[in-house]
């Protein structure tokens, strides 16, 4: 299991718990077990003492999840790099960022699903209207945006531009040619 650090929930500094998931009966083609990284949700941290890690309870054997499809976190400012910083070695458990790589050479004997996605749980376990699970950690995750008013916006914003095009091309190869021709006087006509 790995604690991203710095990471906050309702205004509040905390860790992002991510543990890994072997799926039951699913190899890669190198016959490894393939592994999903899974965002079991965020627990407060120990104000006191920093490198404390706090308990998470992990359900041992088969396990049923309802999660979704998720970006991975952030990326936070890292000073050092990976290696220079203590909390970025794959010998703390506290981490600033999520690598997949790095988390991938600590499990040689899975495959890790590539990609830079993973599970984020929602709701297992959870009684209706709260965001508390029974292992303590909270999953108030932001609801993805999936709404069409952007495309609307998109579509005026383009249906605008094309109207611009429309209207420049009618001045400038019309309009403005014919106002800048210059006026002929009628010939004279004789009297006959």
């Amino acid at each position: 299991t790995v604690f991203l650090d710095n990471r906050q929930m309702n205004g509040r500094p905390g860790f992002f718990v991510i543990t890994p998931l072997v799926l039951d009966g699913v190899s890669s083609p190198s016959g490894k077990p393939v592994v999903w990284l899974v965002q079991r949700g965020w627990v407060a941290r120990d104000f006191l003492q920093r490198d404390r890690v706090p308990s998470v309870p992990t359900e041992p054997g088969l396990v049923t999840l309802s999660a979704r499809i998720a970006p991975s976190p952030a990326r936070l400012l890292e000073l050092g790099g990976p290696g220079k910083n203590p909390e970025t070695t794959s010998s703390s458990a506290i981490r600033q960022n999520l690598d997949i790589g790095l988390v991938a050479v600590s499990l040689p004997s899975f495959e890790t699903m590539p990609g830079s996605s993973l599970l984020q749980l929602v709701a297992v376990g959870q009684s209706p209207g709260s965001a508390v699970s029974p292992d303590g950690l909270l999953r108030d995750w932001a609801e993805p945006a999936v709404g069409v008013a952007k495309h609307h916006g998109y579509a005026a914003q383009w249906f605008g531009l094309s109207g611009l095009l429309v209207a420049l091309l009618l001045w400038f190869q019309v309009i403005a040619p014919r106002r800048k021709r210059p006026v002929v006087p009628p010939a004279p006509t004789l009297p006959a």
